[in-house]
């Protein structure tokens, strides 16, 4: 059996989703419930970890070369640019 593509992680307990949207609270107005939500089942769980999925810079992004099969992707694209042929990026 295939594993799925997806796995859903589940849901964190209300009090912890209230006590992290006041942790991020701005301005007295309590973070959104839903992306709250997200952000602890990606396990970013503290202001920080949020700041830096927000506003990181580029030191902080995965190595892109982690996906599988992306060198066959980037030499893909390279011979397209070379040959000037028509590239469509959907996602």
């Amino acid at each position: 059996m295939k594993e799925p593509l997806w796995v859903s992680k589940p849901i964190p307990e209300e009090k912890i989703i209230t006590r992290f949207q006041e942790a991020l609270n701005i301005d007295g107005i309590p973070f959104d419930k839903t992306i709250s939500t997200l952000l602890l089942q990606r396990d970013i769980d503290t202001y920080n970890k949020a700041k830096v999925f927000f506003k990181g810079n580029l030191d902080d992004l995965y190595d892109p070369f982690l996906m599988a099969d992306m060198d066959k992707a980037v030499e893909r694209l390279s011979q397209q640019i070379e040959t000037k042929e028509k590239i469509l990026i959907f996602g």
